[in-house]
């Protein structure tokens, strides 16, 4: 049987800096455990796998830039990825900054939404965005102008990748990149 998702072995795109972003990180290597993925497994640095499903109807592996799932009859409402944004990421964001989150899909994925979080002392600010198809890529763009925290007090921020488990299937997200550019001055 063949499959279009990608193998361990496969190198990922190239780099996809966009041109004007000051911040770029690109997650590296995937590394999850074997067996059934409780909630809040560990799927890699700074990467976790958080679902209200079956653990044993969840199965996550290495792929090539990212992570591959397969769910069997999992009956949860949600499945996401938590990506801590790491330090370079966090120095110096504010109010003026546009977060762009790209990510590649193949298999059968559902439908996905990114969320960034950002804590500041005890509150937590949130932003919802679709991952909207763009070439061979999903594309969501996070304008934190419209977000309101304190940059003063921003202690740490990650983004949730929201997944819709709607059915069985075998998918894959890879080449996972985040990208900080300023915004245009009004």
């Amino acid at each position: 049987m063949t499959s279009d998702l990608p193998s361990a072995d496969q190198t990922s795109t190239p780099d996809l800096h966009p041109p004007g972003h000051d911040r770029f990180w690109r997650v590296q290597k995937m590394e999850p455990g074997e067996g059934p993925v409780e909630p809040g497994a560990l799927a890699g640095q700074g990467v976790r796998v958080f679902h209200d499903g079956a653990p044993e109807a969840l199965r996550i592996w290495p792929v090539a830039g990212g992570i591959g799932f397969t769910l069997g009859e999992f009956g949860g409402s949600y499945l996401s990825l938590a990506l801590a944004l790491p330090d370079e990421m966090m120095a110096g964001l504010s109010s003026r900054h546009v977060l762009r989150l790209m990510l590649r899909g193949s298999g059968s994925v559902p439908n996905l939404r990114a969320r960034i979080n950002l804590r500041c002392g005890l509150n937590v600010s949130r932003m919802l965005r679709a991952l909207n198809p763009q070439g061979t890529h999903r594309v969501a763009e996070h304008d934190l102008w419209h977000l309101p925290f304190d940059a003063a007090l921003l202690r740490e921020g990650w983004i949730d990748i929201l997944m819709d488990p709607l059915r069985e299937g075998r998918f894959a997200i890879v080449d996972i990149t985040l990208s900080r550019r300023w915004r245009a001055e009004v």
